[in-house]
């Protein structure tokens, strides 16, 4: 049976302090025995290296598995996490806590970098996905103690990506050595984030304590990016905390820390397809300043790579191709975004479970959009969801008959077709979910869709009467 549920998330005032709720990822169909996975420590890892990860969550009970998409990744389940806690004689034990699992993460060394998505897997239920990141940077994990006498974890070297969480109000400090000149950017790796409303709040200090002047912020009530330009040889300390004062296990972070190439924006922002362009790059740490940009054969998504080539940009960076020179100025194409929640299905054997669709309409478009599974697995049907002219949303169902149904967490697609302008356009729906409470708060956007069929639970067998 579907129900409708709040999932929720115990933040903790101080290491030992007391637990508040806080409601979060809004209101969605879910089966209540379904794991519920909250955050992920460290969030990620670079290749060719063997490290164990803390999994937080609720409904963990019966979990075993931990699915990760892409190749080259595994987690091997290593049980409960074991927590210190005082007996009725006021002696210290090791007890497990049901809400954290410890898993053996391996990064083979051919697994591509990137974003992954983890799941957590139990006989019951498939858990919403949480981003993963395989990197090729070095790697720190902050440890339970300083390093130096000013409290600070001295970071090894540069660049280097930080994993941390934040148990208290006092945050993390991360000590580093710089050059005069030299320009230190801190980049929070937002895919990764909890969604409990948490977001680090990012410093720089000079090694006396005060506050380093001429700190450059961006994106800092999403995904803060800090900058510094450094005044002169010495060290310094960067300090995480949080943002909305919100502190406890799940309050997880990755940042990448040091010289790193960061685009903040390009001048021109569009193009005519099939032209060819100088484009201005502003930013920190560029190697070069202008890019020629040949946009015969791409779209704007390979614009956008060919413009950053490797280095980091703001996410709200775009570029927009026009199909002739009477559009550019103009608003571009009518067009539309589908995305849907859940981003991971759990469907019962020979039932149904529901699939919300959210529509975003471009550039003036108001037509009708149909929504269907695309080459579903032997077993696996969807009832079509159609979005009315002028809408944004619908519901629709996917289906599985009792007996032929794959047997594993297994992978799923989803396309969005729509008259636009008297030709048919296709897109895929991408698999999301709420970073606050409601559509309107925004989405956190997945690369896949992953689906799991939950046989009926055996009956228990009935005495016969003697």
């Amino acid at each position: 049976m579907m129900r409708w549920r709040f999932r929720g998330d115990a933040i903790r005032g101080g290491r030992h302090g007391i637990k508040t709720l806080v409601f979060f990822a809004g209101l969605r169909v879910c089966c209540l025995s379904e794991p519920a996975l909250d955050a992920i420590y460290p969030a990620g890892g670079n290749v060719e290296r063997q490290f164990e990860v803390e999994v937080c969550g609720s409904v963990l009970e019966g979990v075993v598995r931990a699915k990760i998409s892409g190749e080259g990744v595994k987690a091997t389940f290593a049980g409960k996490k074991q927590v210190k806690k005082l007996n009725k004689k006021g002696r210290t034990i090791k007890v497990s806590d049901p809400d954290r699992l410890i898993f053996k993460v391996v990064i083979e060394n051919d697994a591509h970098p990137g974003l992954r998505m983890i799941r957590l897997v139990s006989a019951s239920g498939l858990s919403e996905p949480l981003g993963f990141e395989v990197s090729a940077m070095p790697e720190q994990v902050a440890s339970a103690g300083a390093d130096d006498s000013s409290g600070a974890i001295e970071v090894d070297e540069m660049p280097v990506c930080l994993n941390g969480r934040i148990l208290d109000a006092g945050g993390e400090r991360y000590a580093f050595y710089a050059d005069q000149g030299s320009v230190i950017v801190a980049q929070t790796v937002a895919e990764v984030l909890p969604f409990n409303g948490f977001v680090p709040h990012l410093r720089f200090y000079r090694a006396d304590g005060k506050l380093c002047e001429g700190i450059v912020t961006y994106d800092q009530q999403e995904a803060p990016v800090a900058v510094l330009e450094i005044p002169e040889d010495g060290k310094y300390e960067l300090l995480v905390t949080s943002f909305a004062g919100l502190y406890g296990n799940v309050c997880v972070y990755r940042i990448r820390l040091g010289e790193l190439p960061l685009i903040t924006g390009f001048t021109p922002d569009r193009a005519v397809k099939g032209e060819s362009l100088n484009v201005r790059l502003t930013g920190h740490n560029l190697p070069r300043q202008r890019v020629r940009l040949f946009t015969g054969g791409k779209n704007s998504v390979m614009c956008l790579a060919a413009l950053t080539e490797g280095a980091y940009y703001l996410p709200a960076l775009n570029f927009m191709l026009d199909d002739n020179k009477a559009e550019v100025g103009k608003q571009g194409e009518p067009d539309f975004v589908a995305r849907m929640t859940p981003a991971s299905l759990n469907i019962p054997a020979g039932g149904r479970t529901m699939v919300s669709i959210y529509l975003e309409r471009l550039n003036g478009f108001d037509g009708e959009v149909r929504v269907r599974l695309d080459y579903p697995p032997l077993g696996i049907t969807s009832e079509t969801g159609i979005i009315p002219p002028g809408q944004d949303t619908c519901l629709m169902a996917v289906l599985t008959d009792s007996h032929r149904y794959p047997k594993t967490v297994f992978d799923l697609d989803l396309a969005a077709e729509a008259k636009v302008e008297g030709r048919t356009v296709r897109r895929g729906v991408i698999p999301s979910c709420f970073k606050g409470k409601a559509p309107g708060d925004g989405f956190r956007d997945f690369a896949g869709l992953a689906a799991k069929v939950n046989p009926a639970a055996p009956k228990s067998a009935v005495p016969k009467k003697r």
